[in-house]
């Protein structure tokens, strides 16, 4: 999946894209404070985790 992002974010300028480590597809029941942390951090001020 990794693989695609340069091209994803090529097609679509505004698309951001991140890697949760070790997560896997579910990520958000895997580890739903860390989900919810990436969600908050986004959509309140726009942080894309490095």
């Amino acid at each position: 999946m990794q693989a695609a992002f340069p091209a994803l974010t090529r097609a679509m300028p505004q698309t951001r894209t991140w890697v949760a480590p070790g997560m896997r597809h579910i990520w958000s029941i895997q580890d739903p404070v860390l989900f919810t942390r990436r969600i908050v951090d986004f959509v309140d001020r726009d942080v894309v985790p490095g």
